[in-house]
């Protein structure tokens, strides 16, 4: 699938931080301070935005911390459930965690770990 493929040569930029990659296949918005900062991917391919609406990471500091991909809308307007992979410190802080809601907390930063 070619749209993946794409999904699949980011990742790499994505984890080492490669903007000029990451632009190449993404519109790029920041937000936030070197402490707690987030960077939302929106893809630019219109296949890839078919099937992925944007790709946020979160961190602190140096840190990557979460990984969260939002489903595109389908035709019918419904909407898959928001994938989120935890990194580093928020991974090793979520065998604590017992719901969705917390899950999230943590991924956005609003949690302690």
């Amino acid at each position: 699938v070619p749209e993946l493929a794409r999904l699949q040569a980011s990742f790499g930029a994505m984890l080492s931080g490669d903007r000029a990659t990451l632009e190449k296949y993404y519109r790029v918005e920041t937000q936030g301070t070197r402490r707690r900062w987030t960077m939302t991917l929106l893809p630019k391919d219109a296949q890839l935005a078919a099937k992925v609406r944007d790709i946020t990471l979160y961190g602190r500091g140096a840190e990557l911390r979460c990984i969260e991909t939002r489903p595109a809308p389908t035709a019918k307007g419904k909407t898959g459930e928001i994938q989120r992979t935890l990194l580093a410190g928020a991974a090793r802080a979520a065998d604590k965690l017992t719901t969705a809601d917390a899950l999230a907390q943590l991924c956005h930063g609003d949690a302690t770990g």
